[in-house]
């Protein structure tokens, strides 16, 4: 599975480059599947980093995942069709 900004295509490299919205920790949003790992809050909408690269932009979360929307339906489970 590819993990990119539906955007611009940014590859995010597995570093603490997003804050928690509830609590401010620093953490790898990936790594976690969105998920704060000190506070459990699910972040349901993504930025991409511009200062590593990327467009500055913010996506739901789960449309980072290429090539995810036919398992996700699978699944029962439906991407926001708001970006």
């Amino acid at each position: 599975m590819k993990i990119c900004c539906p955007h611009c295509t940014y590859e995010p490299d597995g570093s603490r480059d997003w804050h928690c919205q509830a609590c401010s920790t620093e953490f790898d949003m990936f790594e976690h599947a969105g998920s704060c790992p000190a506070c459990g809050y699910t972040h349901v909408k993504t930025p991409c980093i511009a200062w590593r690269g990327g467009c500055d932009r913010i996506s739901p979360h789960l449309d980072w995942y290429a090539g995810m929307d036919e398992k996700l339906l699978m699944l029962g489970i439906v991407k926001d069709q708001e970006a």
